[in-house]
């Protein structure tokens, strides 16, 4: 609740949906051992631009890896790398769900006045002197 001119005023939060879709293979490919291969998977929904990637759990399983990612969407596609950490090759097929990519939202931004603001740090607790220029945190 947020106090304005004397009366509270509640404003309700509506949570957007998760949009998430899959994200598959356009291609059948083979990974030799113990290297990478970049490939290009499919993305369906066509109003997307940015997505977060996420990997298909299951590609861990077959020592198959994928990072996370933000990636740009050009024609329904993304481009990932795939490492296979294996001594042997590894084939997937055209389709193979490789992961998901969830549309990323608009963030929204709120502006408070100062004058309604508290201190978080009361006086006298913080410390006042800097730290010296060349030594991190």
């Amino acid at each position: 609740m947020i106090r304005s001119k004397g009366k509270e005023v509640s404003t309700p939060f509506i949570t957007p949906p998760i949009l998430n879709y899959p994200a598959t293979l356009n291609n059948h490919i083979t990974i030799p051992p113990f290297s990478e291969q970049m490939v290009e998977a499919k993305v369906p929904h066509h109003n997307m631009i940015d997505v977060l990637f996420e990997p298909n759990p299951r590609l861990k399983n077959k020592a198959l890896f994928i990072a996370s990612a933000l990636l740009h969407i050009k024609d329904k596609r993304i481009r990932i790398s795939i490492i296979n950490a294996t001594d042997r090759q590894q084939t997937l097929s055209k389709g193979t769900k490789v992961g998901v990519a969830t549309q990323i939202a608009a963030s929204i931004g709120v502006t408070m006045p100062l004058n309604n603001v508290q201190e978080r740090i009361p006086k006298g607790k913080a410390y006042i002197k800097l730290i010296p220029k060349g030594k991190e945190a």
